[in-house]
């Protein structure tokens, strides 16, 4: 009985967890990128434009035709700007990406303790805000779930040698090329792990090469030729500064001071302090020979290779697979100092270290995730009360140009930057002159503030010629969505 139950919470408590930090972003709206690939599916006549949309490479250079184009376009043409769907098939993808970071572990380690902690420390990881809140990075979870697939898949193949595995694992890993280019390192996790685990295996696990290769080359040719800006790929000595740059993100909680009541010392020292420790466990098992530790490090470097030529590109989400192993990592060493068998001293003195460090992570990690999904939300919500009153108004006036006052920064670069509002005429809401002066100006996004202004000459000749509704945004009240608005076509509606 104790182990039926023992079994149920080592599955229940990783998607259990997840649910406490990332509760908010089951219920995030669309935002920023969404709405690009939200204007797809309405713009879909033929079958030609159908493959069009989804399998010709992005503007900044990617090709990712499932959990993008067909993503976005299959489930805006079953439910509309209904976001639900979209988040619960995130969640339950990380769900299964989670279940997959405990099985891997505790068959590499050998532990259950360890495969359970390697999962609740990966979902413990702020680096997973942005995924588990923004829709359009629904393409990590997915990768994800491919590449532990497959790596599940080979180890399975490995340990019993039964040729089904062997050919799901090629499946899975083929098919985790239409999901993201980071898939590409999949054979790189099974080379390591056959070299230094499954020599049996190594040479088939080299076949897995040739399928990255090829895809490297072609997505160097064909898809990356059209990066620009920020999505410029630069090979070279750069990518070592670009892993530098990385690293301290890695281990150091940002923003922990907005979400947590610990002093301003507490995560750079913490950030020291665990890569210390994780250093030193690394290199007391490489002493014993035992090498699992010393691959989890270079499956973080692998994990982390796809965008280290995105030199000015540097963002925080990057690391989301990338925290898996470092994840696999701690749990390893948590579980070895709970299990080692040394003299009193040193046996309780390994037991309080690890857990006292884990529950460092765990106290400043914790509520910075659940803090900053739920701002990630907030920030959501801001834009679909916008978009639904614009919608509406909209629907009433057709043929009227909106020009909005008084918009945010925030609210700007959330939605509006991306065009939310947007229909075969072209867009159709603009900005009141004089918002430049007060929205921030990012060029690395590749948009002008400037290019959404509605000219002051055109506006006063549009309001004479009732062609134009002025809204507002900062009216008292307009950001219920439940309110009734009585609009007039030929009025300054809610100035």
């Amino acid at each position: 009985m104790k182990s039926k139950l023992a079994t149920v919470i080592w599955w229940a408590l990783p998607p259990a967890f997840a649910l406490y930090v990332y509760w908010s972003g089951i219920f995030a709206w669309f935002q920023q990128d969404d709405f690009a690939w939200l204007n797809l599916q309405p713009a879909l006549h033929t079958t030609r434009d159908l493959l069009a949309a989804v399998f010709l490479p992005a503007a900044h250079g990617t090709w990712r035709p499932l959990p993008e184009r067909a993503y976005f376009i299959t489930l805006q043409y079953l439910f509309g700007y209904n976001a639900l769907p979209y988040r619960l098939l995130a969640f339950i993808t990380q769900c299964a990406n989670f279940a997959l970071v405990a099985v891997i572990t505790r068959r590499l380690s050998g532990s259950r303790l360890a495969g359970l902690l390697a999962a609740l420390f990966w979902i413990a990881c702020w680096q997973l805000i942005v995924v588990m809140s923004w829709s359009s990075e629904y393409i990590l979870p997915a990768c994800g779930f491919c590449i532990l697939l497959a790596f599940y898949l080979f180890l399975r193949y490995a340990e019993t040698g039964q040729r089904n595995y062997w050919a799901w694992c090629w499946a899975v890993f083929l098919a985790g090329f239409l999901m993201m280019e980071s898939n590409i390192v999949l054979p790189l996790l099974a080379v390591s792990y056959a070299f230094l685990f499954a020599r049996p295996v190594l040479r088939k696990s080299l076949l897995l090469l040739i399928p990255s290769a090829i895809y490297g080359i072609a997505h160097l040719a064909i898809a990356n030729r059209h990066g620009t800006g920020v999505y410029a790929m630069h090979f070279g000595f750069s990518m070592l500064a670009t892993l530098g740059s990385y690293l301290p993100k890695a281990f150091e909680v940002e923003s922990f001071d907005s979400f947590t009541g610990l002093p301003a010392w507490y995560s750079p020292v913490a950030a020291v302090v665990f890569g210390a420790a994780l250093s030193g466990f690394v290199l007391w098992r490489a002493l014993r020979r035992d090498w699992l530790p010393a691959m989890l490090v270079a499956w973080f470097v692998f994990l982390l290779a796809p965008v280290l030529p995105l030199r000015d590109h540097v963002v925080p989400y990057y690391l989301t697979l990338s925290m898996i192993p470092l994840s696999m990592l701690a749990a390893l060493a948590v579980a070895r100092a709970w299990n080692w068998r040394a003299s009193w001293p040193l046996a309780v003195g390994a037991r309080a270290l690890a857990t006292a460090l884990a529950i460092a992570f765990l106290v400043e990690s914790v509520p910075v995730a659940k803090g900053g999904t739920t701002w990630w939300a907030d920030n959501s919500h801001q834009v679909e009360r916008l978009a639904r009153y614009v919608f509406r108004l909209h629907a009433r006036c057709p043929e009227a140009i909106i020009v909005l006052r008084n918009v945010q920064s925030l609210l700007f670069w959330t939605g509006l930057a991306h065009h939310p509002f947007w229909n075969a005429a072209g867009s159709y809401v603009y900005l009141a002159s004089g918002s430049e002066q007060t929205i921030e100006s990012r060029p690395e996004t590749g948009f002008r503030v400037a290019d959404f202004i509605y000219p002051d000459d055109r506006l006063k000749q549009d309001l004479i010629h009732n062609r134009v509704i002025v809204v507002d945004v900062s009216r008292a009240g307009f950001f219920d969505v439940t309110s009734q608005y009585r609009v007039a076509p030929n009025t300054a509606a809610l100035h």
